[in-house]
């Protein structure tokens, strides 16, 4: 689950996702093996792609670190 509140500031969102991206690049991200989401939330919690929807973990940091 990540944070994203207005308390999550701009300057402070590269951490978190630094965190996933270092905590996906440990996965074996693979349709076969893991699969990964994310859910972000505030006020309301939304998710952030489909379990299916990246099936490599390079995808996965990649969209996560555009997601603001």
């Amino acid at each position: 689950m990540l944070h994203s509140a207005g308390t999550v500031h701009i300057e402070r969102w590269q951490y978190v996702t630094q965190f996933v991206a270092n905590l996906v690049s440990q996965l074996d991200v693979h349709p076969d093996r893991t699969r990964v989401t994310t859910v972000h939330w505030s006020d309301a919690a939304h998710v952030g792609f489909a379990l299916d929807a990246y099936t490599t973990r390079q995808d996965v940091i990649e969209v996560t670190a555009l997601v603001a």
